[in-house]
């Protein structure tokens, strides 16, 4: 069944590797938890993670992430700190798996923040007033990112999965 994971109060406890391995319900965070360990990564086996805005997953300086996809991702928004090239592990629902990208900040201490939203961006975005140089917008996915902290300017690759994509 779901589970949850309070790291409130928690010091020098999770300088470890974590492993996420869920084989039915979710993990849900019920504080924020941030890895910041050197060398620190987050292996993605199995099971999704639920974060929200005031309890996010914040992956620090050079901690890695694998195995992520389409059975074990994060469902609500990750905040990664640092200056490495990143890929976030986000995605919705049980099944959609929806990953951004983001090149190497310039400083250690910039913060960017993504979600992956499944529906349609109007009008929080409206698809008929788009930049002329946007060519489409989807009408039933979207990703949220934005420069928590710094200056930093990053390049910024999206995901698409025919599937997922609209079909």
């Amino acid at each position: 069944g779901n589970q949850n994971f309070d790291a409130t109060g928690a010091v020098a406890l999770f300088d470890g590797n974590i492993k996420l391995s869920k084989s039915s319900g979710k993990v849900y965070l019920t504080s924020p938890v941030t890895l910041d360990a050197a060398s620190q990564s987050m292996i993605f086996s199995s099971g999704i993670l639920v974060s929200t805005a005031s309890n996010i997953l914040n992956f620090g300086d050079n901690v890695t992430v694998s195995g992520a996809g389409n059975t074990s991702f994060v469902d609500g928004p990750v905040k990664k700190t640092g200056n490495d090239v990143f890929t976030f592990p986000i995605g919705k629902n049980d099944t959609i798996y929806a990953p951004l990208r983001i090149s190497a900040p310039s400083v250690t201490s910039d913060e960017f923040i993504a979600e992956y939203f499944r529906g349609d961006p109007d009008p929080l975005y409206s698809r008929s007033s788009k930049d002329a140089s946007i060519i489409n917008v989807s009408a039933c996915e979207y990703w949220g990112l934005s420069r928590n902290t710094g200056s930093s300017s990053v390049a910024v690759n999206l995901s698409f999965g025919n599937v997922r994509s609209c079909g």
